[in-house]
């Protein structure tokens, strides 16, 4: 049914994924909206083998539940796997 209702409805399929952390802040209103603790986000960075929280870019809440852990980049590259997340909706 909800794989149904995700091809065909066009109300049921605006998902889309959401920063909770970003360039040292947690994001509040994300953390709400998706019900998601901070000590759950820090597991997740812990989980993914870093140790401290200046080597974290981003942690993203992906549309099938999971969380990914952005390391901080030191490249100048202007292409960027956050472009299509809104950091301002979150």
């Amino acid at each position: 049914m909800v794989a149904w209702l995700s091809l065909h409805s066009a109300t049921f399929n605006k998902a889309s994924p959401d920063l909770l952390y970003y360039q040292g802040q947690f994001i509040e209103s994300a953390l709400y909206k998706n019900r998601v603790l901070k000590s759950v986000i820090m597991q997740a960075i812990r989980s993914n083998g870093f140790s401290s929280m200046e080597d974290v870019e981003a942690v993203v809440f992906e549309t099938n539940g999971s969380m990914l852990v952005i390391k901080r980049s030191s490249s100048n590259s202007k292409t960027s796997t956050l472009s299509d997340i809104d950091p301002k909706k979150s």
